[in-house]
């Protein structure tokens, strides 16, 4: 199972779907999906680029995480706070509704921002809740909760690839 945090989604669904079939289920927690669309660097990008406004709309989105997501087969969480300013809550929308996943579920952290959107809700639940599902066919919206955590099947993504 896959776990990623911000800028790390872009890692994790990286390898979701480029190993699709080794991979038991993804979490993206407050995950980043266009870098394009922070709102920092949209704030930023007139100022760069003065001189020819337009290039910053011909510049590639550099990790294109969303035209993956619809290869995500396994079974997705994503955790978002809705007060979220550096990475707004409209990217987990955007990761939720285009992930191919059929087992898939949206958690919208109320009045949480960017680092804090674990202590709003029930985290340990809704992992447990994904690793059942990374372990059965129930269909994500018809999950129960789960009553235990396996051992040794969280990892976390930590960096870049471009392979």
């Amino acid at each position: 199972v896959l776990h990623a945090y911000s800028i790390g989604a872009t890692c994790a669904v990286h390898l979701a779907s480029k190993f699709g079939s080794e991979i038991s289920g993804l979490i993206v927690e407050s995950g980043l999906m266009s870098v394009k669309s922070l709102p920092m660097v949209a704030m930023l990008a007139p100022m760069i680029f003065q001189a020819d406004p337009t290039k910053f709309q011909r510049l590639k989105e550099p990790f294109n995480t969303l035209e993956k997501m619809p290869t995500i087969s396994c079974p997705t969480l994503v955790m978002h706070g809705d007060r979220d300013e550096v990475v707004p809550f409209s990217q987990a929308e955007q990761c939720y509704r285009g992930c191919g996943a059929s087992r898939k579920r949206l958690r919208r952290c109320v009045n949480a921002g960017h680092t804090d959107a674990r202590m709003a809700m029930n985290w340990d639940e809704e992992v447990k809740v994904l690793l059942d599902l990374a372990t059965s066919d129930t269909p994500a919206d018809e999950a129960p909760p789960a009553t235990y955590f396996p051992e040794g099947v969280l990892v976390e993504a930590h960096s870049l690839s471009t392979e």
